[in-house]
């Protein structure tokens, strides 16, 4: 079950970003996630599915490709 979830370092490599980043994107619902006690975690698949639809449409950077 572990390996289904991403972390929120995982993402910050991901993205390039600071964890306040990813955190507020996930509060905002721009991020797939879900919050249990005091940590986030992000399915893999819906990550994946994201990041996917984002690169196709053109919105990522290209250095984040």
């Amino acid at each position: 079950m572990k390996d289904d979830y991403l972390s929120v370092k995982d993402l910050t490599d991901t993205f390039r970003c600071c964890a306040e980043t990813i955190k507020r994107m996930a509060r905002q619902g721009r991020l797939p996630g879900f919050k249990f006690g005091r940590r986030w975690f992000f399915p893999k698949k819906q990550v994946a599915e994201l990041l996917a639809r984002l690169s196709s449409a053109g919105h990522l950077r290209r250095d984040q490709e």
